[in-house]
């Protein structure tokens, strides 16, 4: 890894691209060529996605949750 997962902040929003899914809740994702395996709870992502926004939850036990974009500007959370 090149060191880009320590530049996390809490409650920054990120771009990650989705490599592969591995099953229904988890998926292996690229942050800058970084790959990580994460765990999706809300099982709404897909490989077809491509580029998605992820909201920093934590950073010490790195947790993201999917940021959902509104037409009006603003982010939201998916739970």
């Amino acid at each position: 890894m090149r060191g880009s997962i320590k530049r996390f902040k809490a409650g920054e929003i990120v771009e990650a691209k989705v490599v592969e899914l591995i099953n229904a809740n988890e998926a292996i994702v690229s942050f800058s060529g970084d790959l990580l395996r994460v765990k999706d709870e809300t099982m709404r992502l897909t490989a077809a996605q491509g580029v998605v926004q992820l909201v920093v939850v934590r950073v010490n036990l790195l947790t993201f949750k999917l940021a959902q974009n509104h037409k009006n500007g603003h982010v939201s959370i998916v739970v």
